[in-house]
């Protein structure tokens, strides 16, 4: 396989794991268990930054990383940490903003 070929594979396998970390993290949310909610939401946009910094210009990467990031504030404001998720919610607007209308 050519190496664009592969690193196309490889973005899209990772930018699975970021979805399957952020399924985690709905359902540990619906189970009430913040803890490990939190745990996988990070996980999940850690990985969706990856994907981002390797292919920013990809509408799915984009919606992808913004999703995660607008249902994590969603989880802050539940913990109470309203300044943290305040500034989630204003990320998530910017890359949707700058990402999607490219």
């Amino acid at each position: 396989m050519d190496r664009i070929g592969s690193l196309i594979d490889s973005t899209r396998a990772t930018l699975i794991s970021a979805r399957d970390h952020y399924q985690d993290a709905l359902d540990y949310q619906r189970q009430g268990n913040w803890n490990g909610a939190q745990v996988n939401y990070l996980k999940a946009l850690d990985i969706a930054h990856q994907v981002h910094r390797i292919n920013s210009t990809k509408a799915d990467v984009t919606r992808t990383l913004a999703q995660i990031n607008q249902d994590y504030a969603g989880l802050l404001e539940k913990l109470g940490r309203y300044a943290d998720a305040q500034a989630t919610y204003r990320r998530t607007r910017r890359w949707l903003t700058n990402g999607l209308l490219r």
